[in-house]
């Protein structure tokens, strides 16, 4: 999503051969940044400055003036350059619409943008900044430069000779401000797509190499080189040399928004290594895994203290808390990151990118897909136009199968229209979705045909990503074009009557597609092709709905654990849960502390004598005292052997039965008020207690998995029980004196 991130917050592709070079000429570089005498217009005079001019973006035919204006006019109250306290990025911003006005023959609008630029140095100018310190020299270069030129063109040269006369040279500048100057270029060309990307990272480069130590460029270079792997498809993983430069910037200076593209560095470099080692079955038991937790690890640790440094700062909290929401949920913070995005929310209101931010919170953190759609829809009208492909799979994902896009796409197109790459964006997707879903391979060739006339950049079409279909990765649309387009032409899919004039224009296309790419078509034929893209789709989503299961049981296990306190507390909890039936104990052994505490409890009478106490009436106390004499001399009551058959029952199988519902100490109330009220044994329960016998070893007494080895005593009595005939009575034992209830007793009292 491309303004997800900082400043482009996307996974992206990894750079380019010419960005992993060792060998940094210099001077070859300027030489061919800078523009020959030949080919120049510019006066001799003007050509040992820098400025918009001198670089001469117009070179790139790919880039319509009409996009770099609207995104620079989009942008430019966005504060996402790496320079917190400095925004830097608005000023190139401004600096770009002088030049694209200018050359658009809008003179007034470009004069505004240079004076909003001279506004801004003079707002800057009195704060002690360390930041623009570094910065200005190469500001008001590029601004006297840039007025210059737009005196020249409007017919004033004499007044622009003598500005040009006043400029310093750029060569006779400092290392450290002919350094700044490659920074404000390097941010210039971000707007212009590939070659732009590809230019911007040489100039990155050339400002690292003019001042290395500076952790200002080192930071640039980095993000160059990470915008530039968006731009490049051939595979995700980050350059050891985004990675070093970042963490030699971290460690001359915590800067919050550094430790965020660090943090980013590390959570891509581990989903990278993630999808090339995930058909590996050993992959949990290597090496490998222990390196991708460990980054994992080590981009929480980053974003935490980021947010540390600046927990006011709208940026920082936008991009932590989609960074942790990234991350995988046993590795990050949900909750954290809901807060880091409402957090930004109220720092900026009506910021597009924390708005689809958000929206992606409540889809992939929480799955609610009705809100995350409103969330998007939201962002989209403000602008955002990975947002606005997102509410499209929103909106499927909570109708379902009667849900038709085709109204908003016409939504999109209208909205988009200025923005060339945008637009084609929107085409290939409505092609995509007519040929992947609709099965229409005629309507779907209809788009593609508006593609290639209008020369679309081919890349959204050879790495598409269906924004319908959930996908482990991009997959090459032409192969699905010819596929599907041979398959209709042999018969394989049905056509409607209308459609079967419009087959030859299908043979035509595919035709002049084989002469321009054959090896399409060495490709044999596969009819399902497109079935196998949708069952790798379900199967994802699956996954999605199995993690928010576990997502959610984790919650409860937190939720639970968290009531746990001090010993007394925990007994007290215990004894009040007690009352919720037969099964409390078989739900509290699914967790390990919680039986280990009753455990505790059970074989420590004299805590849980003196926790009853505190908890229970001076009536229910006595009672506790006088049942707890009466137990150690069983063999005076006429109830002796029952009592061990019943405390058999419950500690070996742990069924859910009378005896055993809320008995875990003879000393609990519970236990004293169902021992006077109940006057015999069921059948059923005699039954489970044998059938529970059985199963009992000689050594110990095992209860929900652990040992409850209470004594030696009576382990024997269950060993002599098992090897004899002799078994517990069934018969109304108790003396007539004792079949009172305890309500009678106390009342006697």
């Amino acid at each position: 999503m491309a303004d997800l991130e900082f400043p482009i917050c996307e996974t992206s592709e990894e750079a380019s051969e010419e960005t992993n070079e060792d060998v940094f000429d210099v001077e070859t570089t300027l030489q061919g940044l800078q523009l020959s005498d030949d080919d120049s217009e510019i006066p001799h005079w003007l050509q040992h400055v820098e400025s918009p001019f001198n670089w001469m973006p117009k070179r790139f035919s790919d880039v319509p003036p009409k996009e770099v204006i609207a995104k620079a006019t989009e942008r430019i109250e966005m504060d996402e350059g790496f320079e917190a306290t400095f925004p830097f990025q608005k000023f190139v911003r401004m600096l770009t619409l002088v030049y694209e006005f200018s050359c658009q023959g809008e003179e007034e609008k470009a004069w505004e943008q240079l004076t909003l630029c001279d506004q801004l140095i003079e707002e800057e100018r009195d704060k002690d900044v360390v930041t623009f310190d570094k910065l200005k020299a190469a500001l008001s270069h590029t601004v006297q430069a840039t007025r210059t030129h737009l005196l020249l063109h409007a017919g004033k040269v004499a007044e622009a000779k003598q500005i040009a006369d006043s400029i310093q040279p750029v060569v006779s500048l400092t290392n450290n401000d002919q350094a700044a100057v490659q920074a404000v270029k390097a941010r210039f060309y971000y707007l212009y797509r590939n070659e732009g990307t590809r230019l911007a990272v040489q100039c990155a480069k050339l400002a690292l190499t003019l001042a290395p130590d500076e952790p200002l460029w080192q930071v640039l270079t980095a993000e160059a080189v990470r915008r530039l792997r968006k731009f490049l498809p051939s595979t995700d993983q980050v350059s050891e040399e985004e990675v070093s430069l970042l963490e030699h910037a971290a460690g001359k200076q915590r800067n919050a928004r550094h430790l965020v593209l660090l943090a980013q560095a590390y959570r891509e470099s581990a989903d990278a290594t993630f999808k090339q080692h995930r058909s590996d079955p050993d992959l949990f038991h290597s090496q490998i895994f222990l390196d991708i937790s460990d980054m994992q690890a080590k981009a929480f640790k980053l974003y935490q203290e980021a947010l540390s440094l600046r927990p006011d700062d709208e940026v920082v909290n936008r991009l932590c808390g989609y960074g942790l929401l990234k991350l995988p949920a046993f590795k990050s913070d949900y909750r954290l990151a809901e807060n880091c995005l409402l957090r930004a929310l109220e720092l900026s209101p009506n910021n597009p990118t924390t708005i689809h931010s958000l929206g992606l919170y409540y889809y992939k953190g929480l799955m609610e897909y009705e809100k995350a759609a409103l969330f998007c829809e939201k962002a989209g009208k403000l602008g955002n136009f990975p947002a606005s492909l997102d509410m499209l799979r929103m909106k499927r994902l909570v109708y379902g199968v009667n849900y038709d896009p085709v109204f908003d796409f016409r939504k999109l197109l209208q909205q988009y229209g200025d923005d060339q790459t945008k637009r084609h964006e929107v085409l290939c997707q409505m092609g995509s979705y007519f040929l992947l879903f609709e099965r229409n391979v005629i309507k779907a060739f209809k788009y593609f045909k508006i593609l290639i006339k209008e020369e679309a950049e081919l890349t959204i079409m050879m790495n598409h990503k269906c924004t319908f279909l959930n996908m482990a990765r991009k997959i090459n649309l032409f192969q699905y074009i010819v596929n599907e387009g041979t398959l209709l032409l042999q018969g394989e899919i049905e056509s409607r009557e209308a459609e079967e004039n419009s087959l030859s224009d299908v043979k035509t296309f595919l035709d002049e597609l084989k002469v321009s790419n054959p090896e399409l078509f060495d490709i044999p034929v596969n009819k399902d092709l497109v079935d196998e893209l949708h069952r790798i789709s379900d199967d994802i989503k699956q996954t999605y709905l199995r993690k928010k299961e576990r997502r959610d049981s984790l919650k409860e296990k937190r939720r639970n654990s968290s009531r746990r306190g001090s010993l007394e507390d925990n007994f007290a909890i215990i004894w009040r849960q007690s009352e919720g039936g037969p099964n409390y104990r078989r739900r509290s052994s699914g967790n390990v502390n919680d039986n280990l505490m009753g455990r505790v409890f059970r074989n420590n009478s004299s805590n849980k004598a003196k926790l009853l106490e505190n908890i229970t009436s001076p009536i229910e106390a006595e009672e506790s005292s006088n049942f707890q004499k009466r137990q150690k001399n069983p063999q005076s009551q006429g109830f002796y052997r029952n009592t061990s058959s019943s405390n058999a029952r419950h500690r070996s199988s742990g069924s859910s039965s009378d005896v055993s519902q809320s008995h875990r100490s003879p000393n609990s109330p519970k236990y004293k008020q169902h021992f006077f009220e109940n006057r015999q044994v069921s059948i059923h329960h005699q039954e489970s207690g044998k059938n529970a016998r059985g199963r009992l070893s000689s050594d110990n007494i095992q209860s929900n998995g652990y040992q409850t080895g209470n004594n030696q005593a009576q382990s024997k009595r269950h060993q002599s029980w098992n090897s004899s005939n002799e078994r517990p009575i069934n018969e109304n034992w108790r003396r007539k004196d004792e079949t009172k209830t305890s309500t009678e007793i106390i009342k006697e009292k």
